[in-house]
């Protein structure tokens, strides 16, 4: 897809935005989060420092929101229990009021993770570096667990940032970050980065959401 350079938010060094790369138009405005040159700006910059398939900019909390695209009601995630405060609320109250179950478990047990897994499970969630505990997660041996279960493995990296690790390297499927942190080395606005390797299996039958289609952005699947 080539830019429209007359179009608002068009990037001027010819490269696709984010819209085109997700096959929306710039004028379409189908979602203010996702609609701005900011985003796009990120987004380039982000992608160039990881190894990714996509690299969504999204206004925060919307990175957090991932694991609801990944989870429904009736389904369960298996998390660290080290974890940013609003990240435990989200999952053991929010999601939980969506009828997404979560179990907690020790980030350096890797063995509790395995055993913590159920049918209905959909994803593994930890952090590099827990916080504000500081465990460190065995991202390689996690990673082989979420696989050998035929799950994916979501990281939250924002306090390893990409300068320090690069969880996808060490399997990881998905990896977040608070780009209010060091990635914005700021407090003044919130945002967030959803990064997806594109090594993944989705077309399993278990995740519907990822590859039926979204009628929401005509019919495109993720």
């Amino acid at each position: 897809l080539q830019p429209d350079a007359t179009a608002p938010g068009a990037p001027t060094d010819g490269a696709p935005s984010r819209m085109m790369l997700l096959g929306q138009d710039h004028r379409s405005g189908a979602a203010l989060s996702l609609h701005s040159i900011q985003a796009t700006e990120i987004y380039l910059h982000y992608r160039a420092r990881v190894t990714a398939d996509s690299s969504p900019a999204v206004r925060s909390p919307f990175a957090l929101l991932y694991a609801h695209t990944l989870a429904e009601a009736g389904d369960h995630i298996v998390s660290s229990s080290h974890l940013y405060g609003g990240t435990i609320t989200m999952f053991s109250n929010t999601l939980g009021r969506f009828g997404i179950e979560t179990t907690f478990v020790d980030p350096t047990d890797v063995d509790g993770f395995a055993a913590a897994i159920q049918p209905n499970t959909k994803v593994l969630f930890t952090e590099t570096i827990g916080n504000p505990s500081g465990a460190i997660a065995d991202i390689e041996a996690l990673a082989d667990v979420a696989h050998s279960n035929g799950l994916p493995l979501a990281i939250d990296s924002t306090f390893s940032t990409p300068a320090l690790c690069r969880p996808m390297e060490w399997g990881a499927d998905i990896v977040v970050h608070s780009a209010t942190k060091f990635i914005g080395g700021h407090g003044t606005s919130l945002g967030g980065v959803v990064t997806e390797a594109g090594t993944f299996d989705w077309g399993s039958g278990r995740f519907t959401n990822m590859t039926e289609p979204d009628p929401a952005y005509n019919d495109l699947r993720w």
